[in-house]
């Protein structure tokens, strides 16, 4: 029956990324969990000048709820569900299929950053998966190498922004600072953020 809804729901209730887009967390995620999703937010906020924000008590009808879901492990780390409201779905990290990694890295399941900003770039209107292995959007291994190792990663690749122009041809991106100037970098034992440099 989810599926069919799915199905269903990918045509519909799509969000202007012109406009804010509100996230809720679940009530029973952490505080940690909580400033992962905000993270991700941020960087689509200093990249493109989008305006992601999370709440609790939302207050426009640009709203998606986020939570944990193994439904959502099914196929994928995350699942974007449009509507109103929309659902951002995240497969439990402990049952998460292992990446795809570097030789020496195998078994590593994806951090909950890398997943929701990934998911981000749907909610923002990107309806299709990208094939740049260091695109947000695609493999996002730039996320990875910089939680994984607290390495500085290029925040988004050339492609991440042919989709979102693909995906909404009349958004203007405004960003914080210039897309070789935007970085991901791990922040210790708290996961990853995006800084302009």
């Amino acid at each position: 029956m989810r599926v069919v809804a799915l199905l269903a729901l990918v045509g519909c209730a799509r969000f202007d990324p012109a406009r804010s887009i509100e996230l809720v967390p679940a009530s029973s995620w952490s505080e940690s969990e909580v400033a992962r999703i905000e993270a991700a937010a941020e960087c689509w906020n200093l990249g493109f000048g989008m305006d992601f924000s999370v709440t609790k008590n939302p207050s426009s009808d640009q709203v998606a709820f986020v939570e944990y879901n193994d439904f959502a492990c099914l196929g994928a780390f995350g699942i974007f569900t449009p509507g109103q409201p929309a659902g951002i779905d995240i497969c439990p990290t402990e049952h998460a299929r292992p990446i795809p990694t570097s030789p020496g890295f195998e078994g590593v399941r994806p951090p909950l950053f890398m997943v929701v900003v990934h998911e981000l770039g749907h909610a923002a209107g990107i309806r299709t998966e990208g094939s740049d292995q260091f695109a947000v959007m695609g493999g996002n291994n730039q996320a990875y190498y910089a939680e994984r190792f607290g390495v500085l990663e290029h925040a988004f690749a050339p492609e991440d922004h042919e989709l979102i122009h693909d995906a909404d041809p009349h958004f203007v991106e405004a960003p914080a600072c210039a897309p070789e100037d935007l970085f991901v970098i791990g922040d210790g034992d708290s996961g990853a953020r995006c800084m302009c440099r």
